[in-house]
């Protein structure tokens, strides 16, 4: 199984946490409305998530919420452009040692 080197993960890690900050941060200075209450829960618990380690990555199970319905219309265009192929590509070229199954 393959395991990115701790420093690399740290690095990944806290750019996804100065983003997230930075979203949070937008959100904030704007007056948010009540129904981006879960939106400000949502981006808190992934930086606490990502700044102690408990995760490598936000939302590993994909977006969610007000951020899932803004990608919404773009899915069918990300959907046709999709190539395992090059993902596969990508993976091996920027992970020296990386085996893939199958």
């Amino acid at each position: 199984m393959f395991k990115m080197s701790n420093k690399k993960d740290k690095t990944k890690r806290r750019g996804c946490v100065q983003i997230l900050t930075n979203q949070l941060n937008a959100l904030e200075a704007t007056g948010h409305e009540p129904s981006q209450q879960n939106l400000l829960i949502a981006l808190r618990e992934e930086i606490e998530a990502l700044s102690n380690g408990a995760r490598s990555t936000p939302w590993p199970n994909g977006p969610v919420g007000m951020a899932l319905e803004s990608l919404a219309p773009y899915q069918p265009t990300v959907a046709n452009l999709f190539c395992s192929g090059i993902v596969k590509i990508e993976l091996l070229q920027k992970n020296r040692g990386f085996q893939l199954d199958g």
